[in-house]
């Protein structure tokens, strides 16, 4: 991870949001509106826990990072559809997410892999967080976090450690 005070800024914030809005957080979910909104403001960074809408830490930190506007798709109306402003073009959420949170949070391939895959946890997210930046994340001291995010988070470290030395 390239470790900047932006870097650690973004991921510190959007893990904050997540935490202290656990009903955002779906790790699997890019971003998805969970009802029909119309405000055309709905993602931007100072409604987003208001909204209705779900996702992952990729998806937040884009949104959090105000570099890429996001917005419902075109039409509005189709749940789960969003947009970022890329280059002047608006493009279809999903990889693009993952592809500019990559960026965002100056993670490597192989990072943005274990950070952002489906399955983990807010605890999960934390432990990876703290090593991933030498510690400069940190979780907060009340958050649960058991043996089984520990060794997930060496599960997914030791793949890295493997990865890195290939």
């Amino acid at each position: 991870m390239n470790v900047t005070d932006a870097t650690v800024d973004l991921l510190r914030r959007t893990l904050e949001l997540l935490t202290t809005h656990p009903e955002l957080h779906v790790q699997d979910t890019w971003l998805e509106p969970t009802r029909r909104v119309d405000a055309p403001t709905c993602l931007e960074p100072a409604n987003v826990a208001r909204c209705g809408t779900v996702g992952c830490l990729a998806g937040y930190a884009v949104v959090l990072s105000e570099s890429y506007p996001v917005r419902l798709n075109a039409r509005g109306d189709h749940y789960g559809d969003v947009e970022l402003l890329v280059d002047g073009t608006w493009l279809p959420g999903g990889s693009w997410v993952a592809e500019m949170a990559t960026e965002l949070l100056g993670l490597t391939e192989y990072e943005a892999d274990a950070l952002f895959a489906g399955g983990n946890s807010l605890a999960t997210l934390w432990l990876l967080a703290e090593e991933l930046t030498d510690g400069r994340v940190a979780p907060p001291p009340d958050l649960p976090i058991t043996n089984n995010d520990h060794a997930y988070v060496a599960d997914a470290l030791d793949g890295l450690a493997e990865v890195s030395a290939s």
